[in-house]
């Protein structure tokens, strides 16, 4: 199980797009821990990459409110607690900070209902890569030209 994080980021490096190179970071460290349990590495807090770090509150929450084969999907306000309660320990405490602030202003239930095969939700259509050169400029367009 652990192997996965290896992996995931073989696949992923040594590309030159962006993109992908943030992916490769997120698969390597996704389950680093702030307080430095986590693997594969054992990094601690902000040696742990950003985006690795914002994922694992995303993963935590998809893992805790939606139902496996395994387990009962959790009430959402069980999930948020226990993600509230590993602040400091298992994620960096300013992003659980700024994830409690954004739940408390969205419908969780919408959330949650998303990865859910019985869910109705309809996807929206993939969202278009800018380019950060005209993004940075301030004329970031999507790939249809507007």
């Amino acid at each position: 199980m652990k192997s996965h994080t290896g992996i995931g980021a073989q696949i992923l490096s040594g590309s030159r797009y962006d993109l992908l190179k943030i992916a490769a970071n997120i698969a390597v460290a996704h389950h680093e821990w702030w307080d430095g349990t986590g693997y594969p590495k054992g990094l601690i807090g902000v040696a742990i990459p950003l985006e690795a770090r914002l994922v694992a509150i995303a993963d935590c929450f998809d893992a805790l409110s939606t139902e496996r084969p395994y387990k009962r999907a959790w009430p959402l306000d069980s999930v948020l607690a226990t993600i509230k309660e590993e602040s400091g320990k298992h994620f960096d405490p300013d992003l659980v900070r700024v994830f409690a602030e954004l739940t408390a202003c969205t419908d969780l239930q919408v959330l949650a209902n998303m990865t859910r095969s019985d869910a109705t939700f309809t996807a929206p259509p993939p969202l278009q890569l800018m380019d950060r050169r005209r993004l940075k400029a301030g004329t970031a367009r999507n790939n249809s030209g507007v």
